[in-house]
């Protein structure tokens, strides 16, 4: 029963993520139009004034959204590569001010754009070496990054522009991690891509594509793409290097989401089932979501697919594309004056405490100016993810040095809300806390509300039952 169960989850994990766009009608020939007559007008110009004080050029920047994974999406036909319709552009193009391929002039500063990297049929911008080298290229990851880049030369051409931004999800990720560390139509090298962020992203691999027995079992009823092998944590190991010299002054950043319910939690209970639970979103394991090193990293309490319905989840992403004021909240250390542990059955102790301490960031700014009012970040007791403490006195100060908060915010911003409970554990299998006691679970200890200041400084917390302080710096 184990073995059908285990084989249901696998099949419905990896049938989901089917991702859709529809063509919307295109502007291109009346941009081709404006971009030939002001190119015409600059050429007049230049017999007449000289170049010293011609007015300086517009420093543009295209956003590229890099969509996720299809189950088919391998043998889809159409048009790969080309400009394309979704209507999340309208949602990042009105949170950021941006133009899309649709509406953009030659004096627009930053437009956001999508392209399919499934599909038969080369675009026409394509030259005879365009589509020899897709053909060389081999099938999967390799050749969607290729596509993607090939676009990415070509809408910058094609809006003069300077710099390119990938924002991407899910395997549109590794996608974009490819195409970087490959250096594909030598984007990195030559210094074109200005910001990567990855919304959870296969980013480290996919621990359903991983598992080989079962993708085994999945392939008598139905053979599954190259896709998903490309996915497993053998082919990324073999192909690509997270240390790559090509990140170089890109600005990145990682987002990773911890509910497990959707595929109905098959994935947290295949984990469980093997002995082997980690915080995830139902699709994706958080871990695999994100490089360590020095990248901004925020998280969500949402799964795999109702990130794209959280407001502020689209706010951290328009911030991220228009801003370079980055964050980093720690809390240093922490005194507990009760560790509860002494009201168990028969009024026994059970040490130490197992302590965890989830936190909960609002922007005031954030949510004036686009009227949501879900956190920034959400490092929470029921994602799963956060460090265990173990305190075996009370009033003892202990280090913890524990990343609170690490993100982009508005250039504006002046002060974050800052939300902290510490959860004394008792009973939570995930976190490998198992205890008989006879008062329930988890026991909070306290919330600390602080608003912080958007400067350097350290900053006292108090709580019912524990004290403690925050650092804060910022880049």
């Amino acid at each position: 029963m184990k073995y059908i169960l285990s084989f249901v989850f696998i099949f419905i994990l990896l049938g989901c993520g089917d991702s859709t766009t529809q063509t919307k009608e295109q502007t291109e020939k009346s941009s081709q139009l404006i971009n030939g007559k002001a190119q015409d007008t600059t050429e007049k110009t230049n017999d007449i004034i000289p170049s010293s004080i011609l007015p300086e050029k517009v420093k543009k920047t295209v956003t590229i959204y890099i969509h996720g994974y299809s189950k088919s999406g391998y043998k889809k036909d159409g048009v790969y590569g080309d400009d394309n319709y979704d209507e999340i552009l309208d949602t990042i193009a009105e949170m950021t001010g941006f133009h899309t391929t649709s509406d953009y002039d030659k004096d627009t500063k930053n437009i956001i754009a999508i392209t399919p990297y499934y599909g038969n049929i080369p675009p026409a911008y394509y030259t005879p070496k365009d589509i020899q080298d897709i053909a060389d290229i081999g099938a999967g990851i390799p050749r969607y990054a290729l596509i993607v880049a090939k676009y990415a030369k070509h809408i910058m051409t094609k809006t003069d522009a300077d710099k390119v931004n990938f924002l991407s999800v899910s395997m549109g990720s590794l996608v974009t991690r490819y195409l970087i560390e490959k250096d594909l139509e030598q984007l990195a090298s030559q210094k074109k891509i200005s910001r990567w962020l990855s919304l959870e992203g296969v980013i480290q691999g996919n621990i359903a594509a991983s598992a080989g027995n079962l993708l085994s079992l999945v392939d008598n009823f139905e053979k599954q793409s190259i896709d998903v092998t490309h996915m497993s944590y053998d082919w990324i190991d073999e192909h690509l290097d997270s240390n790559s010299p090509n990140y170089h002054d890109i600005q990145i950043g990682f987002e990773s989401s911890t509910k497990d319910n959707a595929s109905k939690g098959l994935l947290s209970w295949w984990m469980r089932s093997n002995q082997h639970f980690q915080a995830n979103d139902g699709v994706q394991v958080a871990k695999d979501t994100f490089f360590k090193g020095d990248y901004a990293h925020t998280f969500f309490h949402e799964n795999h697919y109702s990130l794209a319905d959280n407001q502020a989840a689209w706010g951290y992403a328009a911030t991220f594309l228009t801003s370079k004021k980055r964050v980093h909240i720690t809390l240093l250390d922490a005194t507990l004056s009760d560790l509860h542990e002494n009201n168990l059955i028969f009024n026994t102790s059970i040490k130490p405490a197992e302590i965890v301490f989830e936190s909960t960031v609002h922007s005031p700014l954030a949510m004036q100016k686009w009227g949501f009012i879900e956190p920034i970040s959400q490092r929470l007791l029921k994602g799963k993810y956060l460090p265990l403490h173990a305190y075996h006195d009370s009033n003892t100060k202990q280090t913890l040095n524990q990343t609170l908060f690490d993100s982009y915010i508005l250039e504006d911003e002046k002060e974050l809300s800052l939300n902290i409970t510490p959860y004394e554990l008792d009973r939570e299998p995930d976190y490998g806390v198992r205890e008989i006691t006879g008062h329930g679970d988890n026991e909070s200890l306290g919330t600390a509300t602080i608003m912080i200041e958007v400067k350097d400084g350290i900053y006292p917390l108090q709580g019912e039952d524990w004290s403690g302080q925050v650092k804060v710096e910022v880049f």
